[in-house]
């Protein structure tokens, strides 16, 4: 059996030290090839080798919101669909509305995401 890889996404190192040590544990052991609080690791080497990503869900919306938005850049690596990707970005935009601060353009959303601090221009 081929060996299982992870990558664990969450900003507080009780958890990402929790994770590793559930993985090393598992059967077979899942090993982890990076973690950090940036979803980043997610999709630069070595995570972006990983078989499988952890990731906090427990997230406010607005939280979800950028995870949404991220989906967009990794449209070609999941062979998620256009209009999938097109929910993802209805649904931003009504968060966004809902919160009084509408986002009629992609590149309105995506400024409001960098505003939010929710998105870093280099995560672009």
């Amino acid at each position: 059996m081929a060996e299982m890889t992870s990558v664990v996404v969450d900003d507080h190192p009780a958890i990402v030290a929790g994770v590793e040590m559930w993985c090393a544990a598992a059967n077979p052991p899942v090993r982890v090839l990076d973690a950090g609080a940036r979803a980043a690791v997610a999709w630069t080497a070595p995570g972006s080798d990983a078989d499988v990503v952890v990731f906090d869900l427990q997230q406010s919306g607005q939280v979800s919101m950028y995870r949404d938005l991220r989906q967009l850049v990794e449209v070609g690596r999941l062979e998620i669909t256009v209009r999938t990707v097109n929910s993802y970005i209805d649904r931003a935009r009504i968060k966004y509305a809902d919160a009084g601060r509408s986002a009629p353009t992609k590149a309105a959303l995506v400024a409001r995401a960098i505003q939010d601090g929710f998105v870093r221009l280099e995560d672009l």
